[in-house]
Formats: C-alpha cells, sequence, structure tokens
C-alpha cells in the first residue's frame, strides 16, 4: 500500500524541475515518478516492510492495444504486430516495461522486456495510456 501519495501538476518543466530539486530530493523518505508535467510522490516503505520484488508491466492485451494504436497515429516506435502475435501464442500474459521516458514532450516512451528472444522492445504511448494500462506487478519473495 501506496502512504502519502501525491499527485502535482505543474505549468513548465522549468517549475517541475525547481520543485522536485529544492523540496522533495532533500526528502530522503520519498520516492516519486515523473509523467510529462506530473510528478507523483509518495512515502518509501519502511526498511524490511517490502514483500517482494515490484515490476512495472503492461498486459499483452493491453500492449497489442497502445500498439495498434501508435501504429494508426504513425508515432516513431512501436512492436512489430507479429511478435505480439509470437508472445501471445507462446501464452506470454506480460511485458515488463523495464524503462520509460518522454519522448518529444508529448508521449511516454515505453522500453520493454518479454524474454532474451525478443531482446528490447519500443513503444511510444500517449501519457494518458500509460497512466492506464501501466501497472505496477509485485513477486512475492521465496
Amino acid at each position: 500500500m501506496v502512504n502519502n501519495f501525491q499527485k502535482i501538476k505543474f505549468a513548465s518543466y522549468s517549475n517541475l524541475e525547481n520543485y522536485f530539486t529544492n523540496v522533495i530530493l532533500p526528502q530522503k523518505n520519498k520516492s516519486s515518478k515523473v509523467i510529462g508535467k506530473t510528478l507523483l510522490v509518495w512515502d518509501k516503505p519502511k526498511k524490511g516492510a517490502a514483500m517482494g520484488k515490484t515490476y512495472q508491466v503492461i498486459s499483452m492485451a493491453d500492449l497489442e492495444k497502445v500498439n495498434n494504436k501508435s501504429i494508426s497515429m504513425g508515432r516513431n516506435q512501436n512492436v512489430p504486430v507479429q511478435t505480439i502475435k509470437d508472445l501471445k501464442a507462446a501464452g506470454r500474459v506480460v511485458a515488463v516495461v523495464s524503462g520509460s521516458f518522454v519522448h518529444n514532450e508529448v508521449e511516454q516512451r515505453l522500453v520493454l522486456y518479454a524474454g532474451d528472444k525478443y531482446g528490447t522492445l519500443l513503444c511510444d504511448v500517449s501519457f494518458d495510456d500509460y497512466k492506464k494500462y501501466v501497472k505496477p506487478l509485485t513477486l512475492e519473495a521465496a
């Protein structure tokens, strides 16, 4: 469970950067993520409270949706349609979002991992689709 969650929207990237470096960064007990001009901030979990490793993932069904949208909108990066079909046929249910970053200030670029066979996959998605479809998945420690 995330404690003390805040969603702060800024008018400019400069304002966001100033707030982050002067207010959030000095607080060692805070975690944060930037999506567009929005800063998400929450309390870090207490030591020993973590039950497992948490990954950001996107389901294959959702990846197919956002990828088709990416193709139809002519975005720079998308996953080959056949690759998604192969992943689904192989029984893969999620792709791990190993990284993401703002691209051209208008979209989020996903860096995906779906197994060694496929290597790194890239897909450009809208900020709204990123928030809607990329979800945390926690694997319990053995």
